[in-house]
């Protein structure tokens, strides 16, 4: 293969993989593995979330939501440092893909990024206190470790069409 046809068709040069073992870390989702199958969870970056935030020792709350929701539409001067509600949102937003029980509040506070309150940088206080609440029982979705795939009635279809024809 000449230099231009390398450069033409990089997909084509061969390329070295490293094999780095089994995931164990990956984007802040843990991996286990297990003979039931592979749990994902985020308890690191849980822990990370609130010790950043300075929410470790804090009291922890049944709700995820405080139970007066309507201040948060209340129209008062915005907070003098939005980006450290920016970055908390965002960072709570990373974490729905493992706590669906949060997701509803946390998108509800997320349309208050653009000029958020007191009273929104509060209900993401009472979102991490509900989270400390509940970081012992961490969800964990189990990933079978085998899938077993059946071919559509399309496919199958498919398949004795070609099946016929030879």
């Amino acid at each position: 293969m000449t230099e231009i046809e390398r450069k033409r068709h990089p997909c084509k040069e061969p390329s070295e993989l490293k094999d780095l073992g089994p995931l164990k870390y990956f984007l802040g989702l843990e991996v286990a593995r297990y003979s039931k199958g592979t749990p994902l969870c985020q308890r690191n970056y849980t822990l990370d979330i609130l010790s950043e935030t300075w929410m470790l020792d804090c009291k922890p709350s049944q709700t995820p939501l405080m139970h007066n929701t309507k201040i948060l539409y209340d129209k008062v001067e915005p907070v003098k440092d939005p980006d450290s509600y920016r970055h908390l949102i965002g960072k709570l937003l990373y974490l729905t893909n493992s706590r669906p029980d949060i997701c509803y509040f946390v998108h509800l506070l997320s349309q208050f990024v653009q000029t958020p309150t007191i009273y929104h940088h509060q209900a993401a206080q009472h979102i991490l206190r509900y989270i400390r609440q509940a970081q012992l029982m961490a969800f964990s979705f189990l990933l079978p470790t085998t899938f077993k795939s059946r071919p559509s009635a399309t496919q199958t279809r498919l398949l004795a069409l070609i099946h016929d024809k030879t």
